[in-house]
Formats: C-alpha cells, sequence, structure tokens
C-alpha cells in the first residue's frame, strides 16, 4: 500500500470486506431509542445471569451439605473387599433363610371410596 493511504481508509477497506461492502451505520447515527433498548436487554440479561450464578451456588451448598451429612451412612453401608470375596454360607435369596418371608404384596381393597395414606399403609403392614 503506499504510503499517502490514511489509516482511515484502510479502516473502510477492511469493514468493507468483512460487511460485504455493506455499510456500517455510524454509531452517532444510530438511534437513541435503539442504544436505550440494548442498554435495556443487557441490564436484564446481567441481572439473570446474578441469579443464576445465586442458585448455581446455592445448589453447590447443597450437594455439598449433602456429601458430607451421608458420608458416615455410606461408610457404615460399604462392603470391605475381603468381606465381599470371602464365599460364605450366608443366605441370600429369601427361600434360603430359615423362616418364612411373609407375603409382602398389599391386599386389594375393592371398596369404591379411596383411602387414606394412613389407612392404606396400616392395609399393607
Amino acid at each position: 500500500m503506499p504510503d499517502t493511504t490514511s489509516l482511515a481508509d484502510r479502516v473502510r477497506a477492511v469493514e468493507r470486506a468483512l460487511t460485504d461492502a455493506d455499510e456500517l451505520p455510524d454509531l452517532d447515527t444510530t438511534t437513541p431509542e435503539r442504544i436505550d433498548a440494548l442498554e435495556t436487554r443487557l441490564d436484564r440479561l446481567e441481572s439473570a445471569l446474578a441469579d443464576l450464578d445465586a442458585d448455581l451456588q446455592a445448589v453447590r451448598g447443597h450437594v455439598g451439605e449433602l456429601d458430607r451429612t451421608s458420608e458416615p451412612a455410606n461408610e457404615a453401608f460399604s462392603v470391605r473387599p475381603s468381606a465381599a470375596s470371602r464365599d460364605d454360607a450366608r443366605p441370600t435369596r429369601a427361600a434360603d433363610f430359615p423362616h418364612p418371608v411373609p407375603d409382602v404384596e398389599p391386599r386389594v381393597d375393592e371398596s369404591p371410596e379411596p383411602q387414606s395414606l394412613r389407612e392404606r399403609v396400616r392395609a399393607f403392614l
């Protein structure tokens, strides 16, 4: 490029190349309403992002609390590898237990009235 080409001419050439020769509007000619609309939208998006960030932090805190409180329970019910690899004669099926296993199917109630949860649990037990 010759040295006489100004920086503004170079920028215009780049703009034409990027926009397929479409003219870019000057910021001064952009309507104030459009700028206000964009600012309003940006404010709403920033607010929504802040809300999402707060919700994410709350979920992380809740999961951390669940992890912290459930560790003792997980340790109590974990199976040791040595105990799991042993081949002992402990019963594993209901038929292998020495005592009879009661029928766990709930009784069918033929009454047309719906029962409360308490009544259904009592009937089941």
